[in-house]
């Protein structure tokens, strides 16, 4: 389980984060789900306990495989599902609109930041960005540094949309790769030159 730290930025004139959450919340559970980057995701739960804090499960829905039944000594066997019944991927979220800060608890394939995101914007037609929020000790640590030789990133190549290839050129060769290897995640190290 791993756990980000975001924090939302907003200009005059944006929507707030806490009206479209409020906006997808009050609709009902069938009408939530939607098609982002080719998964099915939907706000399932939403919950302000202490009416500061927002609580939130993102799900993906994903009806064409699914982990197996086993047991031991048996052979794994798949589920009987019924129609239009899936298995769903979640991603816990926490919420402070006081402080702008968002919390992120991935599990191993629930919905990532960029592609919830998305999804809420989908629903306002109106931008919303989420800025990683780094230590405070990593820029005393990068300005201590001295000269790197080394670039080391990673690249979740899933999320790169046609739209973000069109518009971002940096991206062109992840995109490429992907394309050509079915790639999910892809890690990159760049040597740089002496100077």
């Amino acid at each position: 389980m791993k756990i980000h730290l975001y924090r939302n930025v907003s200009k005059p004139g944006d929507s707030s984060l806490a009206d479209s959450i409020k906006n997808v919340s009050h609709m009902a559970l069938s009408g939530r789900e939607k098609l982002i980057d080719g998964k099915l995701i939907f706000l399932e739960r939403c919950s302000t306990g202490d009416k500061r804090l927002f609580s939130m499960d993102f799900t993906y829905r994903r009806t064409t495989s699914g982990p197996g039944h086993s047991v031991v000594g048996k052979e794994t066997t798949d589920f009987e599902l019924e129609n239009e019944v899936g298995f769903g991927e979640q991603t816990a979220i926490v919420y402070d609109p006081k402080h702008e800060y968002i919390a992120v608890q991935y599990n191993h394939h629930g919905p990532r930041a960029a592609t919830i995101v998305r999804y809420l914007e989908s629903f306002n037609k109106k931008p919303l960005k989420w800025n990683p929020v780094l230590r405070n000790d990593v820029y005393t640590e990068l300005a201590k540094s001295g000269l790197q030789t080394k670039l080391r990133l990673k690249v979740d190549a899933n999320q790169i949309t046609e739209k973000m290839y069109r518009e971002n050129v940096p991206l062109a060769a992840a995109h490429d790769i992907r394309k050509q290897t079915n790639a999910g995640m892809i890690d990159m190290i760049i040597s740089l030159g002496q100077g």
